[in-house]
This record gives C-alpha cells, sequence and structure tokens, in this order.
C-alpha cells in the first residue's frame, strides 16, 4: 500500500507544495522518504529565500511522518520539543537561528501548524522527556517562560501526552533526539541539529536510541513529580 501525502504551505507569499511518498512496512521500511518533492510557485530563489524555504521545509517534512504515527517519543536537553512550543517561545528560537526577520512568522507558522496532530481525531501517543536545564533555560524572556510551562502542563494533561521530566542526563546522553513510530515495534529516529537533519530508519541503527531510551525512563521523575517540577519553576518565572 502506498500513500501520497500532500501539503500546502504558504510561505512568503509563495504556495509550496511538499510531497512525500510513504511505503508500509512490507519492505522491512516504515517510510520511503527517499523521495521528498518540493515546489515553490513564483520562488525567485534568492539566498534568503532558498535558507528559508529550506528550514520551513524541514518542519514540513515532519508532518505528513507526525499525522501516520501512532506513538511520539521526544526527549529534549535545549529547548522545548516543537509540538507544544508556544507561538512566543517558537518565536524567541527563531530569532537565536539566521531566519531574515521578515520571514520569522513563515517559520513559526510552519512549527504551530505541526500541533494538531495531538489534538486531531486517534492522535498519536506523545511521551515527552524534558531535561530539567531547559526549564531553566530563559529563552526569550520570563514572561515568555512562564506562559511556555504552562502550555506543557496544559498538554500534559491530555490524555495522550506524558510529561517525564530528568533531573540529570547519564553520560552518553547529552543530546535530544526524537521517534516516531508506525506501530509499537517500528520506528525511526529524528536527529536534528542547526545545518542539517537526519532520519534513521535501519533496526539496527535504531536501537542505541532504543536503549538510550529505556535508560531515560528509568531515571526520570514520574508523571506527577514531573508536573510539580515544572509547576514549580513556571511559578518562579511569574513571580519575576
Amino acid at each position: 500500500m502506498t500513500w501520497t501525502v500532500v501539503v500546502l504551505l504558504f510561505v512568503a507569499g509563495w504556495i509550496c507544495l511538499v510531497r512525500n511518498d510513504w511505503v508500509d512496512a512490507h519492505r522491512g521500511e516504515i517510510w520511503d522518504r527517499r523521495f521528498v518533492e518540493i515546489s515553490c510557485e513564483g520562488w525567485v530563489g534568492q539566498m534568503d529565500d532558498r535558507r528559508l524555504v529550506s528550514m520551513v521545509h524541514r518542519e514540513v517534512t515532519m508532518m505528513p511522518l507526525e499525522q501516520q504515527a501512532v506513538s511520539l517519543v521526544e526527549f529534549e536537553v535545549d529547548v522545548v520539543p516543537s509540538l507544544v512550543q508556544t507561538g512566543d517561545y517558537a518565536r524567541a528560537v527563531a530569532r537565536s537561528t539566521d531566519i531574515p526577520p521578515e520571514h520569522l512568522e513563515s517559520w513559526v507558522e510552519a512549527r504551530l501548524m505541526r500541533q494538531f496532530v495531538l489534538t486531531k481525531d486517534n492522535p498519536p501517543w506523545l511521551d515527552m522527556i524534558l531535561h530539567e536545564a531547559l526549564l531553566r533555560r530563559v529563552v526569550g524572556d520570563q514572561k515568555v517562560m512562564a506562559r511556555q510551562l504552562r502550555a506543557i502542563l496544559e498538554a500534559a494533561d491530555r490524555p495522550n501526552v506524558e510529561l517525564r521530566v530528568t533531573p540529570y542526563t547519564p553520560v552518553g546522553l547529552d543530546f535530544g533526539f526524537y521517534f516516531i513510530g508506525a506501530d509499537q515495534t517500528q520506528w525511526v529516529a529524528y536527529l536534528e541539529d542547526p545545518t542539517s537533519v537526519v532520519i534513521v530508519e535501519d533496526d539496527e541503527d535504531v536501537e542505541p536510541f532504543r536503549q538510550r531510551n529505556s535508560r531515560l525512563n528509568r531515571i526520570a521523575l514520574d508523571p506527577v513529580e514531573s508536573a510539580e517540577v515544572v509547576a514549580t519553576y513556571a511559578s518562579e518565572y511569574e513571580r519575576a
């Protein structure tokens, strides 16, 4: 069975079409992502616009993967997971990148569009694991952080979202990762830095990340304790 997912996105006044052909697990792969097509009507191709399309494309590429997923696991050490970011927090994150200021809102809108996956019919399960250090790291200002942490707690109240906080990072777990599962046995790992994105599909390559996730689950606080930690930081930001 093959799915074709088409996403229309407005970027800086242009219509961009991103198409992903998906192939089911009969061939031993969750998704066939070798074919990813992006075309923009009226795209002039200036350097700033190329960079913008590339960064927005990274956001849009995640949409069909997340829409088809049944389970998501995200561990973050630096920034709040994209699926629960507020608009103000996302803007503050964007300002720390090289996105041209005039195109910042396009990137933020693309990021926020992904969040609908958590409230759609039959949403995926999201296991959100946060390093406590990112709760202390001020992105934007104190008010932005207070609203962001309250948004995390609101998301954690949903029946399909679990919040876990880890107070320290074991050796070898000093970077974040994102698991996207087509079912409970087949996963891909999504890794990102400021200049590149890597999607790992082979079971042999994904297994180390599954082991890292198991280690995190052993040291992370339970959901009730985790919510208390986040609420404490939110209250501190609100008093500041």
